[in-house]
């Protein structure tokens, strides 16, 4: 899959964590091309992270967020949040690769981070995010965990640091498309269910401009991993979109 905004390439794994997570080792920034100024995309003491360039569009339907609760309403330079990975059970095993993306179209800004599973992550994100004026509410954050044979995506918390979970938070998904559709519409449900078993088709949204998010509330649980499905039809157009991936439901609390 895709995801807009984005260049193909792989992900830095980076030196993260605080709490219970370890530290994982620096590569480098070298995957996408750093925009001029002091807030380019670079290395930052745990993540890289800043604005770049882009010559680059998709027209797919994309995951840009995966989150337990919201994002926080603002961040300032001098109050760090803090990125935290749920612990992962069965056979999941690895580093969680974090990664947040401007929502606005045509805002070629990327963090890209590591932390262990179970840890947290320090995210300094008012030293770009002031400087750029581009508020944390207009990001999209998710994780990801680079299983065999498809990736596995993880839902982050992010929140002010030391801030305790709240029981019930919902898992929400996001997604986008860079056409203008007439609708969009979702399912999930336990990742190798049997068609029989497929739930149906919920409608999510209608009459979306390009790249307008939908976000979508997953199913609460216990810890499963999840196939989640999302199609949507562009508007003047009979090719539909189809989204699928899967997503580790964390357990209930």
């Amino acid at each position: 899959m895709r995801f807009g905004l984005l260049v193909s390439a792989a992900a830095c794994s980076l030196l993260a964590a605080l709490g219970s997570g370890s530290a994982q080792p620096p590569e480098n920034c070298d995957a996408l091309v750093p925009a001029q100024g002091q807030i380019e995309y670079r290395w930052r003491q745990n993540r890289c992270e800043g604005f770049y360039r882009s010559n680059v569009s998709s027209g797919d339907l994309e995951l840009v967020s995966l989150l337990v609760g919201r994002l926080p309403a603002e961040t300032t330079p001098k109050s760090p949040l803090e990125i935290a990975a749920p612990a992962l059970q069965g056979s999941l095993t690895g580093p969680v690769k974090v990664r947040a993306v401007a929502i606005p179209p045509r805002t070629y800004y990327r963090m890209d981070a590591t932390v262990t599973p179970g840890g947290r992550l320090s995210w300094p994100a008012g030293e770009v995010l002031g400087p750029a004026q581009l508020s944390i509410d207009r990001l999209g954050v998710f994780g990801w965990i680079d299983a065999s044979p498809e990736r596995v995506f993880v839902p982050l918390r992010v929140g002010p640091g030391g801030q305790p979970a709240r029981p019930g938070e919902p898992i929400e998904l996001r997604v986008r498309s860079a056409s203008a559709t007439d609708w969009v519409r979702w399912r999930a449900h336990i990742d190798g269910a049997p068609p029989q078993d497929l739930p149906e088709w919920q409608e999510a949204a209608r009459g979306l401009d390009a790249w307008k998010p939908v976000t979508i509330p997953l199913p609460a649980g216990g810890a499963a991993i999840l196939r989640v499905d999302v199609r949507a039809k562009p508007q003047n157009s009979d090719q539909m979109q189809l989204l699928s991936v899967r997503v580790a439901r964390p357990g209930l609390p």
